[in-house]
């Protein structure tokens, strides 16, 4: 008697089929520090490895008043959106600073809980100064780094570039390849695909 071919099954098990193949996907390497160091801007700038710590110091606290707490239900909650936004996140493959501000809420709200049981009477001044301090660190930060000013061009200059890739190839068949091996470098010559 002959059994079902699984064939396909066992490849789709393995590696399951891309949820947008028009967009090529990077690595999950690349797409965990991309977000790490996304996340860390936000927290605090000019130290990623102190935002990782207070960001797994803020998860570690949120499973235990899950474990702990008598009404566990806005824990659970909470817990639950971060981790079906980072399951959503790390299943789409596509890193984009487009998708981190659906992170924001559950991040700043684990925080918020893990400071809000961290203060005390006592501890209130240190926690207004430390906050202070870290405030002005990212503001510094984004002076001196010229954070958001990065010198990218604009669409003039992408439609003269786009002009000269014509010119230059002279009615001739051409392919636009990224220059570096990265994996977002097939999206960064998007934009000239589009204008060729």
């Amino acid at each position: 008697m002959r059994g079902w071919d699984t064939s396909y099954l066992d490849s789709w098990v393995s590696r399951p089929p891309p949820l947008r193949p028009e967009i090529s996907e990077a690595s999950y390497f690349n797409l965990i520090n991309f977000t790490a160091t996304k996340i860390g801007e936000l927290i605090f700038a000019p130290n990623a490895l102190f935002s990782l710590l207070l960001l797994i110091l803020g998860c570690l606290f949120l499973i235990i008043k899950i474990k702990i707490s008598n009404d566990k239900t806005n824990y659970f909650l909470l817990g639950f959106l971060l981790l079906v936004v980072s399951l959503s996140y790390l299943l789409a493959k596509t890193p984009s600073s487009a998708y981190l501000p659906v992170f924001f809420p559950s991040i700043f709200l684990m925080l918020g809980i893990l400071f809000s049981q961290a203060l005390t009477k006592r501890t209130v001044f240190s926690a207004g100064l430390l906050l202070i301090i870290v405030g002005i660190a990212n503001v510094y930060h984004m002076f001196v780094s010229d954070f958001n000013n990065a010198k990218q061009s604009g669409i003039k200059e992408r439609i003269v570039e786009a002009k000269q890739i014509v010119e230059d190839a002279q009615d001739a068949q051409f392919q636009l390849v990224g220059a570096r091996d990265l994996s977002t470098e097939d999206k960064r010559i998007d934009n000239y695909k589009y204008l060729v």
